[in-house]
């Protein structure tokens, strides 16, 4: 994706990466086929507050402006319950509080138009914000509206690895369709029912939400196999969970305002 981002020559490409290492060698091949894009490379550990932090701070330093951020980092199908540095469970802590943190760190640098792409997964289909059990603890009694859809589970054919009473990273983290190194974790589990795409095919539909000029006016659109489509999930459009989430958030994080 971050080659492709360079064929449009924007004026800085910041790579940012837990894996440092990795990111240098996307940087190099960059600079190799267009040695005037200016390009760099910034440690960051989506898990951890303070790198996040930190690594926002390199970034407010590099960048005069920012147009765009694609919040593209994440975790998936971690075996056993896993906690981050700060005490939260790993999969909410890199792909959700990282994010959040970061975009909102940077704020202070968006252009007039600057565009936010958040990547997610198909779990928020099956699976709502676990208010009550964020850190996947096991031990509190969810709400009906906080419960995963186990019908949804079964017609996706992963009912065999959900377990609703216990922790699961399938539904911390429904399995994505675009073949990564994200799948580490899933030993080869292929989903019949559903159609898997390379790195290169599933970019394209981040590609279309970084850069396609119809969005513009669109400031909320969600974007699927390259479309502009509608949230299937009710909880997902509710403002008041929006809302909840956001404040719980910034107290986790400890951003303020």
């Amino acid at each position: 994706m971050a080659k492709s981002l360079a064929i449009e020559h924007p004026k800085i490409l910041i790579l940012t990466a837990r894996s440092v290492v990795k990111a240098d060698i996307i940087a190099t091949e960059i600079k190799k086929r267009y040695p005037s894009q200016d390009v760099c490379t910034v440690q960051m550990d989506l898990s951890s507050i303070d790198s996040t932090r930190l690594g926002a701070k390199k970034v407010l330093a590099i960048a005069s402006k920012i147009d765009i951020i694609i919040n593209n980092a994440g975790v998936m199908a971690i075996p056993e319950r896993t906690l981050s540095v700060d005490g939260y469970e790993l999969h909410f802590a890199t792909n959700f509080l990282g994010h959040f943190l970061f975009t909102n760190l940077l704020e202070k640098k968006f252009s007039s138009n600057a565009r936010i792409v958040n990547v997610t997964s198909g779990g928020y289909m099956v699976c709502p914000i676990r208010f009550h059990d964020l850190n996947w603890d096991g031990d509190k009694d969810l709400p009906v509206d906080e419960q995963p859809d186990m019908a949804m589970i079964d017609a996706l054919g992963i009912g065999e690895l959900a377990r609703p009473d216990s922790y699961n990273p399938m539904l911390a983290y429904l399995h994505s369709i675009i073949v990564t190194e994200l799948q580490r974790h899933v030993h080869g589990f292929r989903n019949q029912t559903m159609e898997y795409k390379t790195a290169s095919q599933g970019a394209a539909s981040l590609l279309v939400a970084a850069l396609d000029p119809n969005l513009q006016n669109h400031p909320s659109a969600y974007i699927d196999d390259c479309q502009k489509t509608v949230i299937v999930s009710d909880h997902v459009c509710n403002e008041l969970v929006a809302q909840r989430l956001w404040k719980i958030a910034q107290e986790m994080t400890g951003l303020t305002g």
